[in-house]
């Protein structure tokens, strides 16, 4: 996947690239009380990120976010329980300066599936400021 690319007709620059693991969704941790088992995981997705990202370190101020994540299997995946690791990971990787809707101006997520290579896709079109 192409990590960076400028459109010269819109005068934006989006960023794509891909993440080789899907987090785990977020209803494993509610409830529990074992943070240890929930840092872990974070800490595995979050290096996830920072290795896929290589190279890139923008500290993107606004923007416009699509995620598309390819999951293993068809069972039923609820939206938004995956995207809380991904953004905390992309804040902590300095790609976005933050997870809110004040830098995130349209947030766009889509579930396909890849039983042979899960992952997730991102693409960033960076608004200027």
């Amino acid at each position: 996947m192409e990590k960076l690319k400028k459109n010269l007709e819109k005068d934006t620059t989006k960023i794509t690239f891909e993440i080789p693991i899907i987090p785990p969704t977020i209803n494993k941790y509610i409830g529990r009380t074992n943070i240890w088992e929930y840092q872990k995981e974070k800490k595995k997705v979050h290096q996830a990120i920072r290795l896929s990202t290589i190279g890139l370190n923008p500290k993107i101020k606004k923007c416009k976010m699509k995620v598309t994540y390819y999951f293993r299997d068809r069972r039923k995946h609820d939206p938004g329980n995956y995207d809380k690791m991904l953004l905390d990971g992309l804040v902590e990787s300095n790609i976005i300066e933050d997870d809110n809707y004040s830098v995130i101006e349209e947030y766009t997520t889509i579930g396909k599936v890849d039983n042979k290579n899960p992952r997730i896709e991102v693409e960033i079109w960076i608004i200027k400021i």
